[in-house]
């Protein structure tokens, strides 16, 4: 093999991976580790490489994954017992203790765009109860039996739906944390992707998917030292890794794209449209137009989902903030009111009685003891 640099002359090669002939090798020096689902990716080697015409690279092997990519110039691979000829836009793939030989073409040099990887499964990281990593019985033991909620006493089941928002997002349970974010089809993905890579025919490919352009998006972010490079060079591994699998799989074997859960995603799209907007007027009727269905949906879904009517849920999360505003602020009761979306004070004074079993003075004057 020889470097690029100066001597090649730019033979050939298309734009955008020209642009790695100035330090073809450049990646080559940058240590890359990272963990995708169950298992740890090292990258040993990433470079382009040029071999001059007739040139010979003797059988050998690799205790790693090799990718190999052709983006100009001809030649052929053998591998094991078998040749196979080499044209631009092919690649083909060396597993792990596989023997191949690489010559290239007698009239012009063979480019190749070369990944080598080492894929290691790893061990699950224990995860405690509270869904976090490793040992912090300490600091979730400090907020296991924490009531501080203002509607935890007065009306437990409206606590439970308020908040069951907010557990999602932080996690209570592992399993919930795992799918909520995307971490089980990250599993999976990855698992997928490692078995097919280790049962690919020893055949080259046409490179359909174009994961030769990921070498020149890794090697420009390096290039333009731009924030969040290794991001940059991690994502552009994983997407060769994957665009080569995809290549030799037909086009309907591909698996289906993960479905949203639409009755959880418009419930969780009122929650949130309720809490950006209930110091104003909000009706049943105005937030289902926002999400495009009809009331009798929308409060089916509340229902379904969360367990209390629209109407209760807009209350809870009306009272929930002026209880926070009872105890922090001195401003009269009404203005308190006002401000969160009760125009009718009467109506507030009924509500707030009837909730917590005294009036919104009696509530700060005890927050306040």
């Amino acid at each position: 093999m020889t470097s690029l640099g100066a001597s090649s002359g730019g033979f050939g090669l298309p734009f955008p991976l020209s642009v790695m002939e100035a330090k073809p090798f450049a990646l080559d020096r940058l240590a890359l580790e990272f963990r995708w689902g169950h298992y740890g990716f090292r990258v040993l080697r990433c470079h382009l490489t040029r071999f001059p015409p007739g040139y010979v690279v003797e059988f050998h092997k690799h205790s790693e994954f090799e990718f190999h990519f052709i983006p100009a110039g001809k030649g052929t691979v053998i591998m094991g017992d078998e040749s196979h000829a080499l044209r631009p836009g092919m690649f083909y793939l060396t597993g792990p203790n596989v023997m191949h030989c690489q010559i290239a073409d007698d009239r012009e040099p063979m480019y190749e765009l070369c990944l080598h990887i080492d894929i290691v499964p790893l061990q699950e990281e224990p995860v405690s109860p509270s869904g976090d990593k490793g040992d912090r019985s300490g600091a979730a033991a400090d907020g296991a039996g924490s009531t501080d909620h203002p509607l935890s006493a007065a009306r437990p089941e409206a606590s439970a739906a308020v908040s069951a928002h907010a557990a999602d997002e932080g996690g209570s349970a592992a399993g919930n944390v795992e799918s909520r974010w995307g971490r089980d089809w990250e599993i999976r993905e990855a698992e997928e992707c490692v078995r097919l890579l280790s049962s690919l025919p020893l055949v080259p490919a046409e490179d359909r998917y174009h994961a030769m352009h990921c070498f020149a998006a890794a090697y420009r972010a390096w290039e333009d030292n731009q924030p969040g490079f290794f991001t940059t060079y991690r994502d552009a591994v994983i997407q060769i890794l994957l665009r080569a699998v995809r290549a030799y799989m037909p086009a309907q074997s591909a698996p289906p794209a993960p479905r949203r859960d639409m009755h959880r995603h418009r419930f969780e799209l009122a929650v949130q449209y309720i809490e950006d907007n209930c110091t104003g007027p909000i009706t049943l009727e105005s937030v289902a137009e926002k999400l495009g269905i009809g009331p009798r949906q929308l409060q089916r879904i509340m229902k379904t989902c969360g367990s209390l009517t629209f109407r209760e849920h807009v209350e809870t999360v009306r009272l929930n903030r002026i209880c926070e505003q009872l105890k922090t602020s001195r401003d009269p009761v009404d203005v308190i009111a006002s401000r969160n979306g009760y125009g009718n004070s009467s109506y507030f004074y009924t509500v707030f009685k009837k909730t917590f079993g005294m009036t919104p003075t009696q509530y700060r004057e005890q927050a306040r003891i």
